[in-house]
């Protein structure tokens, strides 16, 4: 028994061997298996697999402002976040011993030029350890004394949110796409009734230069007198994150019954078909 496809592609003869000695039911599926198998190891021919997508039923309205009220909005956290010690300084080179190179001068083979140099290493091996412990130092110190009002990053932001330690958040309009990531997050939002959640253009890009920060996904802040100004201004212009009734209410509007309506076709015909319906029944009557 010689199944069609082998016509097309090449199957060893061990496999068909193989399948002649199985049950006819098992064959087709069995064969399929293999088949496949063998075209994705070739790689002649590629399968491609369709990937499961499921879509939301529910819809949100994040009220993205314009890139002009995005910008203000945008450069007055930056100058907040800056002036509350939030600026991320760059971590100089680190020292590793195993890297150094020990520059011997040709002239001088004594050993005293290798000594000193190793020497002078060493002391400023040790400077750059000292001002790395104190730059450290500093950081956290700083990042105590900036973190009772503000937070970044989104973990963090959505652990405050949580906690309800934040009243306001300010996300990047890019990171709520795809749709499936900005519905989850509207839908943590709106769970977190107390927080009110805004969506804002070139957050991330504007933030992360500013504050030398790899990303800036989400900030957060809470009122009190330093976060008053970015707070009226927020209200005033910007609108939280909604979700969307995909039923209209129908208050105030007039709802009419719908009429059936049946096509009655041409008369001529329509008659016809009626005196030969009596004919019938008259000539059925007759009969009995």
């Amino acid at each position: 028994m010689r199944h069609p496809w082998t016509e097309h592609h090449a199957v060893p003869m061990f496999l068909t061997h193989t399948l002649a000695s199985l049950c006819s039911h098992h064959i087709m599926e069995l064969y399929k298996m293999i088949l496949r198998i063998a075209l994705k190891c070739d790689g002649s021919i590629c399968f491609k697999m369709q990937r499961p997508y499921l879509k939301c039923g529910l819809t949100f309205h994040w009220h993205i402002p314009s890139e002009e009220v995005s910008n203000r909005i945008v450069k007055e956290l930056a100058d907040f976040f800056l002036s509350n010690g939030f600026l991320r300084k760059r971590k100089p080179p680190t020292w590793n011993p195993k890297s150094r190179k020990r520059k011997v001068s040709v002239t001088d083979m004594s050993g005293k030029e290798s000594c000193e140099e190793e020497k002078k290493e060493a002391a400023s091996a040790s400077k750059q350890v000292e001002r790395n412990e104190e730059d450290h130092s500093n950081a956290e110190n700083g990042a105590h004394r900036s973190v009772r009002n503000a937070i970044i990053g989104t973990r963090s932001v959505l652990r405050a949110m949580q906690d309800g330690r934040i009243s306001m958040v300010f996300v990047d309009a890019a990171f709520l796409r795809p749709s499936a990531v900005g519905t989850a997050f509207a839908l943590y939002a709106l769970s977190c009734s107390r927080v009110r959640v805004y969506a804002l253009q070139g957050l991330d890009a504007t933030l992360s230069k500013v504050l030398n920060v790899r990303t800036v996904g989400a900030v957060g802040l809470r009122e009190d007198d330093q976060t008053n100004p970015i707070s009226s201004v927020a209200l005033s212009e910007l609108l939280p994150v909604e979700r969307i009734s995909s039923r209209k209410s129908g208050g105030g509007v007039s709802l009419a019954a719908a009429q059936l309506t049946i096509s009655s076709g041409r008369r001529e015909k329509k008659k016809k078909k009626e005196k030969k319906r009596k004919k019938k029944q008259v000539v059925a009557g007759e009969c009995f």
